[in-house]
């Protein structure tokens, strides 16, 4: 399978399966690596391909907030990206003990 075949695969996949109900709430937690990326192209193109639609957001995690850490660059990405389509984007700092 081409690159260009796994998400319309995928969100074939979603509808068959009606893996999200009309007026669900997801919430997608994205790391900022490509299979992140992935999923959140396909919860997109899923609503372009009659996928129910589906009350979507988006939330990071910074998982080391130590400064050594690039972990609130990849969180700020994420919700750029988020921003970008119109979701709403909650980022979650663990508190430092």
């Amino acid at each position: 399978m081409s690159r260009g075949e796994s998400l319309p695969r995928v969100v074939s996949h979603i509808r068959r399966r009606r893996l999200v109900a009309e007026g669900d709430r997801v919430l997608l937690g994205l790391g900022g690596g490509v299979a992140s990326a992935g999923m959140l192209a396909a919860f997109i193109m899923g609503r372009e391909a009659g996928v129910a639609h589906c009350e979507l957001g988006v939330a990071a995690v910074e998982t080391d907030p130590s400064e050594e850490h690039d972990g609130a660059e990849v969180v700020a990405e994420v919700g750029r990206v988020a921003r970008s389509f119109g979701l709403p984007f909650f980022a979650v700092r663990p508190a430092m003990h």
